[in-house]
């Protein structure tokens, strides 16, 4: 059973048969001995043509039957070969045998997907600083429906050979992207397309660009939003990734953590969370995080003050070089130790509107199927995700307790600041 969205399905009857990404054209197989690797590079380009996208319905001349056939011989020659073959011949010779594997995954030989992941992490280890293995594994599982594994992947080639990376990977990149619901990255990627083609999006990669638009909800200035319909909750080892990315912010806290999203109501939202800290007898420390557009006419500081003057504190404060919590250099920091019994500490950061906004913020999804085995492809409709505000945004950060509280919980503290990211 495969798990295909509703809009990728006609996407991808709208990209089969077009030139292959991480293809043939990639391998270099001069490296390889000339006996039987010219006949075996035919056979894989015709691959190429039927194999280089699952779908649901066979379209080509070429009987599915004969491709089937086709693939099982391209990997038995494969195979031979690398019983001879050494150093970069014998990573070009493993790119080659999981690039066939994943053709024949994409026949329905599911036995195909787990050869095509051995051989190209064994041609990561032939050629260790060379980015096609990542490519080709991130691309494989990718397209299997594990972006979850895939993007890392392609992201870590983005990184290691941005430079040297053809057009091709980043329109695999940015196919990726829009099956791992990461707009911003596809974005980003489909950028980097048009940068190797003359400025202009590749024929190909229009409906992609179409299909990342359907990811993103439009956010409208001045709407109030309900907590549910904003913050995205990412279950981890332990731990739970809190996302808004409307207003550009995520969170990962220990899943024990009492915490209380907010929605949007006067342009603002934010999340409540009490620090347990260690002592039992001892009350914990509330701190909640706040974002709202900043005021052009205003610094940081002035907009701080503001801020705590209309949340009714009735306090002084005064600026403080840093908290001496680890992670809170990012901010500008305000303190009220005017009650022996409770201080208030309070801090700001400023961020202009990034290029790619949700870039920082995105993590890779996998379709969830339904319970039980159902024969045919599934069908899905796509998650959206909400596109940042514009213009800068401000983030308040406020943490209220005894003093003691606040040594007893300084562990705490330390963690929510360091698990604090904001676009």
């Amino acid at each position: 059973m495969r798990a295909t969205p509703i809009f990728l399905a006609l996407l991808l009857l709208l990209t089969a048969g077009t030139a292959a990404h991480a293809s043939l054209a990639e391998i270099d197989l001069e490296r390889v001995s000339p006996q039987g690797s010219e006949q075996l590079a035919a056979d894989v380009r015709v691959l190429e043509e039927v194999a280089e996208n699952w779908s649901p319905e066979w379209r080509y001349g070429l009987p599915k039957g004969d491709a089937v056939s086709l693939a099982k011989r391209s990997l038995k020659t494969t195979d031979e070969l690398l019983l001879t073959a050494k150093g970069a011949a014998a990573g070009e010779l493993l790119l080659l045998k999981g690039l066939t594997a994943h053709y024949a995954y994409n026949l329905d030989l599911q036995e195909y997907f787990q050869v095509a992941v051995d051989s190209l992490q064994k041609a990561r280890e032939a050629l260790p600083t060379d980015c096609r293995p990542l490519w080709f594994l991130g691309n494989h599982y990718a397209k299997g429906a594990d972006a979850v594994k895939g993007m890392p992947l392609l992201k870590q080639a983005s990184q290691e050979c941005a430079e040297s990376l053809p057009r091709s990977f980043w329109e695999d990149y940015a196919y990726a992207a829009l099956l791992a619901a990461m707009p911003a990255t596809g974005t980003y990627a489909l950028d980097q397309v048009r940068a190797r083609n003359g400025g202009v999006l590749t024929a190909k990669m229009k409906p992609v660009e179409e299909g990342i638009a359907r990811r993103l909800a439009p956010t409208i200035p001045g709407k109030n939003y309900k907590a549910e319909e904003l913050w995205k909750s990412v279950p981890g080892a332990g731990t739970t990734r809190l996302v808004n990315s409307m207003f550009g912010l995520w969170v990962d806290l220990p899943g024990t953590w009492p915490v209380s999203p907010f929605g949007v109501r006067d342009g603002s939202s934010g999340i409540a969370i009490r620090l347990p800290g260690k002592g039992k007898k001892l009350p914990a420390l509330e701190a909640a995080v706040f974002v709202l557009p900043a005021p052009p006419e205003a610094s940081p500081e002035k907009a701080l003050r503001r801020f705590l003057a209309g949340a009714g504190t009735n306090r002084s404060y005064q600026a403080v070089a840093g908290p001496g919590f680890a992670g809170g250099d990012k901010f500008l920091w305000l303190e009220s130790r005017q009650k022996k019994e409770s201080r208030i500490l309070a801090g700001i950061v400023r961020r202009p509107q990034p290029a790619y906004p949700g870039l920082a913020l995105e993590s890779p999804h996998n379709i969830t199927p339904p319970a039980g085995d159902q024969a045919g492809p599934q069908y899905y409709a796509p998650v959206r995700e909400f596109s940042r505000l514009p213009g800068d945004l401000d983030y308040i950060i406020m943490v209220e307790g005894a003093p003691a509280a606040f040594e007893k919980g300084r562990a705490d503290l330390e963690l929510l600041l360091r698990n604090l990211a904001m676009e």
